[in-house]
């Protein structure tokens, strides 16, 4: 059974790794404006963290919607139809706690219980885990380090 959007999903999974990649590997990198509108220093993308980091892994899978510093501002925010969250106020949002288990089940995307989440499924956000499980061979392991290392680092940036 085919569900409708799940072709769309997959290619939104996609369009947004790639769209991540092309800006990590300085693809979109000019001194002034490119042909996209967007405008990247080489001196930005020299600073950009190692993958195997909490950081790194962050700026990979997040950056270009969410933006480096998790403030909903990536480089492809303003083509979306809904604005990406403010990453640095989920605590604050949530009574002063990090909801770790709700950020888990955001990220990850595979559990029944997010059909529920508006931003994932057939919506703006990829499921990630599903796209590590396939680049990774469909490994458990692998897409729980890749969603702790993100959960690390949006522990990390919340602000009071």
């Amino acid at each position: 059974m085919v569900i409708a959007g799940t072709r769309f999903l997959g290619r939104m999974s996609y369009l947004a790794i790639g769209l991540s990649m092309i800006v990590l590997s300085g693809g979109i990198s000019a001194s002034g404006p490119s042909a996209s509108g967007l405008e990247y220093s080489d001196e930005a993308l020299k600073d950009l963290p190692p993958l195997g980091t909490p950081r790194g892994q962050y700026v990979a899978y997040c950056g270009s919607c969410h933006g480096l510093a998790g403030l909903g501002d990536g480089p492809i925010a303003e083509f979306m139809s809904v604005k990406p969250t403010d990453l640095t106020r989920m605590a604050e949002q949530n009574g002063g706690v990090f909801p770790e288990r709700e950020m888990r089940d955001m990220i990850d995307g595979r559990q029944s219980s997010r059909t529920n989440i508006r931003a994932h499924g057939y919506k703006e956000m990829p499921v990630w885990g599903a796209i590590f499980s396939a680049l990774h061979y469909g490994g458990d392991a692998e897409v729980t380090r890749h969603v702790d290392g993100v959960i690390e680092y949006l522990k990390e940036i919340q602000q009071p």
